[in-house]
């Protein structure tokens, strides 16, 4: 079978597109041809189809008015994106369509050339952007689901893309323009990692019988059981403010610090006040590690006792609990979202109330001082990771929705 696969990027910046190289590459291990369509950036992995790729845009670093302008009318309507997707569909012949981040970047005008060539879509949703206009239900850092019913406008009365009036006006009218051209209505099947997020696409309209729950998966052979540690946690992510991270330093700030030695892995905007509070709370125990490659953070995890995951947004499968699951690494996972659909509380991790600081207190200092318990859940954790999240399930299971469109 010929797939053609489509993502924003062609390198791996978050947990979506891990999935994405991870997904290609169980498909080319079982005999298929993927035919990535993407856009192109310096990080890119060589493919030979990046000269079908979109050229690159950068929406947040400085450029010219009509740079500016030009990156906002390929939000509303790539035209590039358009000829290049049928060039490329006109060259290799795929047989289905899978889709995953493409907004933005790519933008959606390739669905309707997609569907032309009379190719099935299967949109895989990393996130809540059919229904959102910046994504993640969130406003102001707190979770907000004013636009429900297709209330777009509320995206630019409470400036929800990073507090710009602009870029916010931007997202509300992209949203009319794409919903109104029905572009959202042309997939055939939407795969959500989480049911939590298959319930809240239900609720805005989508209907039932087109969206199917399938969580992410994790190769257990590429992230090897590990049941020692070297005496600290993490939290693997990027920072930002609807990942929790300032709710975790808080949290641990009346546990010794020679016992509280946390790594935060990943970068973003939100460092240097994370790193501000560190030094107010005088958090000895705690260590900025910046992006790591993938590699490197796999040794940093399989050193790890547990992973933390405060997250304050609806998370939907985050591709870093599983890995942790995976080296058995039990995870304190924040009651939100996806997030308790993965851990099977005082079995192979912790849950706690999203934003409580004493509950998660309370968690890590439980993992802290019931040592024997923790590597316990870790065991469990694995077992569940190989049992339930493995490539083969999620290879089965994904090949039966192909073969469904396709014949």
């Amino acid at each position: 079978m010929k797939i053609l696969s489509s993502n924003k990027f062609y390198h791996i910046y978050g947990g979506s597109d891990r999935y994405f190289f991870e997904l290609n590459e169980l498909h080319c291990r079982a005999g298929h041809e993927v035919i990535p369509f993407a856009m192109r950036h310096p990080r890119n992995l060589p493919s030979p189809y990046d000269q079908y790729f979109v050229s690159q845009v950068d929406f947040w670093g400085k450029s010219s008015l009509r740079e500016k302008v030009r990156a906002a009318g390929r939000v509303l309507y790539s035209v590039e994106a358009r000829r290049r997707i049928r060039e490329l569909i006109e060259d290799t012949k795929p047989d289905i369509a899978h889709i995953h981040l493409i907004y933005h970047q790519i933008s959606p005008a390739i669905l309707p050339v997609i569907r032309q060539y009379g190719i099935p879509i299967v949109q895989t949703l990393h996130d809540y952007k059919p229904i959102c206009p910046t994504y993640s239900l969130v406003a102001q850092d707190r979770i907000c689901e004013r636009c429900a019913g297709a209330k777009f406008y509320n995206a630019i009365l409470q400036r929800c893309n990073h507090g710009s009036l602009s870029a916010s006006i931007l997202s509300s009218l992209e949203m009319y323009l794409h919903h109104t051209l029905g572009w959202y209505d042309l997939p055939n099947v939407y795969i959500t990692p989480s049911d939590f997020m298959r319930r809240k696409m239900t609720e805005y309209g989508v209907p039932y019988e087109k969206v199917v729950h399938l969580p992410n998966f994790v190769d257990p052979q590429k992230y090897a059981f590990s049941r020692d540690s070297d005496g600290y946690f993490v939290y693997v992510g990027r920072l930002i403010p609807i990942k929790g991270v300032k709710t975790l330093l808080r949290a641990i700030r009346r546990i010794p610090q020679t016992d509280a030695r946390l790594l935060i892995i990943g970068d973003g905007p939100q460092r240097p006040e994370l790193e501000a509070i560190k030094n107010q709370l005088n958090l000895t125990g705690v260590v900025f590690m910046g992006y790591q490659p993938t590699e490197k953070l796999k040794v940093l995890m399989s050193r790890a006792m547990f992973s933390v995951v405060p997250s304050e947004w609806f998370e939907n499968c985050p591709m870093s609990l599983l890995e942790s699951m995976a080296m058995g690494k039990p995870v304190i996972g924040a009651k939100i979202g996806g997030i308790p659909e993965l851990i099977n509380h005082g079995d192979d991790g912790l849950l706690f109330e999203p934003g409580d600081v004493e509950d998660l207190e309370d968690k890590i200092s439980y993992m802290l001082t019931s040592l024997q318990r923790c590597r316990e859940m870790g065991r469990q954790a694995r077992q569940k990771s190989v049992s339930s999240y493995s490539p083969e399930i999620h290879y089965q299971r994904i090949m039966s929705i192909y073969e469904s469109l396709v014949a």
